[in-house]
């Protein structure tokens, strides 16, 4: 659910989903358009899955960024 506040009148959308899991222990909110949140958060949360699988532990916070920062900014 989305709040936006426009001219001290509150709408909700409810269709829209900004805040994407990405681990147990880590979630992202998004900014922008859906369709690009929603890939790069669905690829993001396979690689740190696939990384939570290999190591058998949880995901730290800093690797998500790093991650996320090596796929935007190649």
């Amino acid at each position: 659910i989305l709040l936006y506040i426009i001219h001290r009148t509150i709408a909700f959308l409810i269709n829209i989903l900004k805040i994407h899991r990405l681990s147990d222990n880590i979630y992202a909110l998004g900014a922008g358009t859906s369709a690009d949140c929603d890939f790069q958060t669905r690829l993001l949360e396979s690689q740190l899955e696939l990384l939570r699988l290999n190591q058998d532990r949880q995901v730290r916070v800093a690797t998500a960024v790093r991650k996320m920062q090596q796929h935007l900014f190649r």
